[in-house]
């Protein structure tokens, strides 16, 4: 990980394939007319931006060399596998339930 201050954000950008965003800012950092312009990654070039409000907006994953996720992405994450864990967890306890009955 490398930190660099926000005026070489954009220059740091386009040799990074990976960018992690969590500021303060009122306004997105990264719009697709910024993106759009970066030299292409080697790969897609992956946003995280787990910043209230975006740090990058929304545009940004309309272009095939960039991939999005933001706090509502993870949020979806979480629910699936809390729900997965929930799910595991009623059939172990009918497991320990039905051991415990030839324990006994």
């Amino acid at each position: 990980i490398i930190y660099k201050p926000l005026d070489e954000m954009l220059a740091c950008a386009a040799e990074a394939n990976v960018i992690f965003t969590s500021t303060s800012s009122a306004t997105p950092l990264f719009l697709k007319e910024h993106v759009e312009v970066l030299p292409p990654p080697h790969a897609r070039r992956l946003f995280v931006d787990i910043s209230v409000p975006r740090n990058v907006g929304s545009c940004v994953a309309e272009l095939d060399g960039a991939r999005v996720y933001n706090v509502d992405d993870l949020k979806e994450v979480v629910a699936a596998s809390k729900e997965d864990r929930m799910r595991k967890a009623m059939e172990a306890q009918g497991i320990i339930t039905e051991e415990s009955k030839q324990f006994e």
